[in-house]
């Protein structure tokens, strides 16, 4: 067990040490992925701008809100949400899409949840770019706030992290996984306040945002995007389930990773 528990912290540190390694995996990705297309993954965010913009027009006018008010609080919302949610749906093809290297060669196994995590954080930084022309238009005043942005993406990135390498464990051993991860992502988008504002919720409904980890994760990016102070309830409790989620995730890999060649 404890030769198990090193093996699984060695396998987390290879891929934090190895990041040149796995940035030029990443690009490579993305270019086999967007081979001789014009705007390659800028495609991506073109698609969530104008999902944002025609979104916002109609449920502007549902929600009494101004349409410039509207628009960059919802982008600042589907941002992060569309970085957690891809990446826990693409985990749950994590190992099969790297059963080639597993079988045949020493590897860290983590390196494909690393893989999905950099190469949509690549896409993110093109999102953003999409974000602040929307943001110079609907004239949103980013400032220092906005540095927040940076603590905001750690705390979504060590949660999707843990997340997707807990699911991409059980998503190999329990192949019906992934139509439920499928399912439960749809829910929670409209469950968690992205295209909603929170202050349509009354009194009884607000554990939907107080027990909603989702939404702390994401909403710390949200506020630094907006130019709005953070809530700091919800960087306390991103730090806390990073450092729970962390210790769960390499106790289910120690448990699992020499099973893992045998579920293909």
């Amino acid at each position: 067990m404890k030769n198990d528990l090193i093996i699984a912290i060695n396998d987390l540190k290879s891929g934090i040490f190895e990041y040149k390694i796995l940035y030029k995996l990443c690009r490579s990705e993305i270019t086999r992925r967007y081979k001789r297309t014009f705007l390659g993954p800028l495609w991506i965010s073109i698609s969530l701008g104008m999902f944002s913009i025609i979104i916002s027009v109609v449920w502007s006018k549902l929600w009494g809100q101004n349409f410039r008010e509207y628009l960059p609080y919802l982008l600042a919302g589907m941002i992060p949400w569309t970085y957690f949610a891809t990446s826990i749906a693409e985990a749950c093809q994590a190992f099969p899409a790297g059963a080639s290297l597993m079988l045949n060669r020493e590897y860290a196994y983590t390196r494909q949840i690393y893989i999905i995590l950099g190469r949509n954080s690549i896409i993110l930084m093109h999102n953003l770019l999409v974000y602040f022309i929307v943001a110079l238009f609907c004239q949103i005043n980013l400032g220092f706030n906005t540095l927040a942005l940076i603590v905001g993406f750690l705390a979504l990135l060590v949660n999707t992290f843990w997340v997707a390498l807990v699911v991409a464990i059980y998503a190999l051993k329990y192949r019906d996984m992934a139509p439920i991860i499928t399912i439960l992502l749809q829910i929670a988008m409209f469950v968690t306040p992205i295209m909603w504002p929170v202050s349509v919720l009354n009194e009884k409904n607000y554990f939907l945002v107080d027990y909603n980890p989702l939404y702390h994760w994401i909403n710390i990016s949200k506020a630094a995007l907006l130019g709005e102070t953070f809530n700091i309830n919800s960087l306390f409790i991103g730090i806390v389930t990073s450092i729970i989620g962390i210790l769960l995730a390499i106790y289910i890999y120690s448990l699992n990773r020499k099973k893992l060649t045998y579920w293909f």
